[in-house]
């Protein structure tokens, strides 16, 4: 991080340097064990004699919208010095990798004060000055991407801190659900003895935890499920859940557990129920400035037979030596998979290549119980030797006229272990057209490069 947040106030309130104050307040991480002794990320306290005396958050509330993909996201998470003197906080805690945060504050003495951004090491200097100086600081340091530091100067004895933050996340999507997650373990690190990580480094990635029997912590959820199509499906792998119906079709959750610890990471997943495409749209727009949108759009849970455009399907399959055995065996059974499942109106081709290129036919063939037997005996005869000349067999599966009626689709199925991935790639940007280019890695280990970026 280059940058960081800072505050400052007059004494006796006074708040100098948030240092990327943006990251705090994401849970004081935690670890979850495998024995069931859990533990939780403990705040440290600087006595006068430098040693630290552990205690423990009370809280960590988090309030969550989401809509069209994505989650906004309050937490505020509270603290008290349970000491008789001043102390400096100081907590690990996790922060999704993807996450924007547009606010930071802190409330303390009653007072809000809000974060400006300044640059990391100014930021720094600040707050240690501050903290010399007798006066409320707080700093936050990224250590890893995922994992932050957190730390509040000059607490006063029985005084109450609130930390508050707001981001922005997207959620992830994967076979039709919507997984909503808030991090809470910041689990300790191994660092092999060769690694290049200093000793203030590696002691901060292997925090201090204290027992969940010795902590106070607790963890809080609201989460308001605001999309337009009807939400379904909604359950925790992780936590068991409240379900209320609220205006308009939205659906607010909380955690079932009043006193749940946050001791593992939440994790909410739903689906939306709808029959036909939707589309839905979040704008947001400032005063003076040019405002920002985000377009949603949903694919149906199932398709109508009829709605299915027909397809001209071609197979493209590497051949080559570092194919042989169940790579090419993996390979013949997802093409047979998808050729027994045709569409009555699709047409089909197979084009193999190693050191040269072959093809089932001269252009595709129609869905025929004739041309499938000439096509299931095609692949048994394929074998493995040769070079890779992949260029070859993407120029056959993307030349040609395309059938108006049909839309093209291009299944790719190689391990990718070629030199030229430019050259590739260059081609199928410049040749691709209206053609649509699925690529399946086959393989114990495969060139995820080259097929994640022909298949973007």
């Amino acid at each position: 991080m280059t940058h960081a947040c800072l505050t400052t106030w007059p004494r006796p309130l006074a708040f100098a340097s948030f240092a990327a104050f943006f990251c705090a307040l994401f849970g004081a991480g935690l670890q979850a064990h495998a024995e069931e002794s859990q533990e939780v990320i403990s705040l440290s306290a600087l006595d006068s004699e430098g040693a630290r005396r552990p205690f423990t958050l009370e809280s960590t509330d988090v309030k969550a919208e989401v809509s069209a993909g994505y989650a906004s996201v309050v937490v505020t998470q509270t603290f008290q010095n349970p000491f008789d003197v001043p102390l400096e906080g100081i907590y690990r805690f996790p922060l999704p990798h993807k996450a924007a945060v547009d606010r930071v504050g802190l409330i303390v003495g009653g007072r809000l004060i809000e974060a400006e951004v300044r640059a990391k090491d100014t930021a720094r200097k600040l707050y240690e000055s501050a903290k010399k100086e007798g006066r409320r600081a707080a700093l936050v340091e990224s250590k890893r991407p995922n994992i932050f530091e957190q730390a509040v100067a000059n607490v006063l004895p029985g005084e109450r801190v609130h930390l508050t933050l707001r981001y922005v996340a997207p959620l992830h999507y994967e076979d039709a659900q919507y997984h909503f997650t808030f991090p809470g373990v910041v689990g300790p690190r191994y660092v092999a003895p060769s690694a290049s990580v200093s000793p203030s480094e590696q002691k901060g990635l292997s925090p201090a935890y204290v027992p969940d029997s010795d902590t106070r912590h607790r963890l809080s959820l609201e989460l308001h499920l605001n999309d337009r199509v009807p939400v379904f499906q909604i359950h925790s792998p992780s936590h068991a859940l409240s379900q209320h119906s609220g205006p308009k079709g939205s659906t607010t959750l909380h955690l079932a557990d009043p006193d749940a610890l946050p001791n593992r990471g939440v994790e909410v997943r739903y689906m939306l129920a709808s029959g036909r495409p939707t589309a839905s749209v979040v704008a947001h727009r400032k005063a003076g400035e040019t405002g920002t949108f985000v377009l949603n759009l949903e694919p149906p849970l199932t398709v109508d037979p009829h709605d299915v455009r027909a397809k001209e399907l071609f197979f493209v399959v590497d051949t080559s030596g570092s194919m042989m055995g169940e790579p090419l065996d993996k390979a013949r059974r997802a093409m047979r998979y998808a050729l027994e499942r045709m569409g009555p109106d699709d047409t089909f081709q197979i084009i193999d290549f190693a050191s040269g290129v072959s093809s089932l036919a001269p252009r595709p063939l129609a869905n025929t119980p004739e041309n499938l037997k000439k096509g299931l005996a095609f692949l048994e005869g394929m074998t493995s030797e040769g070079g890779t000349e992949m260029l070859a067999g993407i120029r056959a599966a993307l030349e040609g006229q395309t059938s108006p009626e049909r839309l093209r689709i291009v299944a790719f199925m190689t391990d990718g272990y070629i030199g030229n991935d430019g050259d590739i790639l260059d081609y199928i940007d410049t040749h691709v057209g209206g053609a649509r280019l699925f690529s399946f890695g086959v393989g114990e280990d495969v060139n995820r490069y080259l097929l994640d970026q022909m298949a973007a």
